[in-house]
């Protein structure tokens, strides 16, 4: 489990360290009247992070800054669950993420910025979002007072059907792309059987060498949830696929395969293996 956590967690920083990617994302997945008074030009990722040891077993973090209303600075904190699932402890380790972000400005003397969490979930059953204080069962207004009162930005792929993903991040290649994978990474026969229409989304990012490194994390991800029987049925898939520039990919995939799945794939990145032939076909 602690290899395939590690496998999503790298997967989702690769693509949201990206400032591009992450404007995107907020722009079309925040509320709109929030967006609205944000100034995305300003988004800038942030080197911190507030993840300790409790929280680390539930989640992994990037941290963006950016201004709000022109003279706010906020803090957006993009929190992946990587157990892909609900815990009943998920919403007080949200606390203490957020608890441990102001103690941190405390302690280095600087001013407090609000903390915006976003939850990225990716698991199979719908997330279940509560107020706080009902995690206290019946409460009368007199104690509620003493109970903490703070919200989330939830991203449920769960409860995101494949029409909405299309329409709400449409042209948006790479969020498309990863968000389709993300959804479906965990039913590897249903990975496998909109294969060709996840690469028919990807086919836009053969043009652009600036999506060189992410079109590798893109495989390196699919591959490394796939066993050797899938892998060998997709590569077959894409084969017969009309999707332009698939032969490239296929004897990419062909030669990850070959020099097996984890091992040969990291030695890929390492040794700064390209993926021009992808974009030779």
């Amino acid at each position: 489990m602690e290899k395939a956590n590690h496998v999503h967690d790298r997967f989702f920083k690769q693509i949201f360290s990206h400032v591009s990617n992450t404007r995107d994302f907020v722009q079309l997945s925040f509320p709109p009247d929030m967006v609205q008074k944000m100034d995305l030009t300003s988004l800038s990722l942030d080197e911190k992070s507030y993840i300790t040891a409790q929280v680390d077993e539930s989640f992994s973090d990037l941290v963006y800054s950016c201004n709000y209303k022109v003279k706010k600075l906020i803090k957006i904190c993009l929190l992946f669950e990587h157990k892909s699932r609900q815990s009943p402890t998920d919403v007080f380790q949200i606390l203490s993420y957020m608890t441990n972000a102001y103690m941190q400005a405390i302690k280095q003397k600087k001013r407090q910025e609000i903390v915006i969490p976003i939850v990225f979930y990716h698991g199979q059953k719908p997330w279940k979002k509560k107020a706080f204080h009902k995690y206290f069962g019946e409460t009368d207004a007199i104690l509620r007072k003493f109970i903490p009162a703070f919200d989330y930005i939830l991203i449920d792929l769960s409860q995101f059907t494949d029409t909405q993903i299309e329409e709400i991040y449409q042209q948006k290649d790479i969020l498309r792309t990863s968000l389709y994978l993300f959804k479906y990474i965990q039913n590897r026969q249903e990975i496998i059987n909109k294969i060709e229409k996840i690469f028919n989304f990807a086919e836009s990012l053969f043009e652009d060498n600036e999506n060189e490194n992410q079109l590798k994390s893109i495989y390196i991800y699919l591959f490394n949830n796939l066993n050797e029987e899938e892998a060998m049925t997709t590569i077959t898939k894409l084969k017969k696929t009309t999707v332009r520039k698939s032969k490239g990919f296929v004897s990419y995939a062909d030669t990850l395969i070959m020099r097996g799945r984890e091992k040969g794939m990291e030695e890929g990145m390492e040794k700064g293996e390209t993926i021009k032939s992808l974009k030779t076909c």
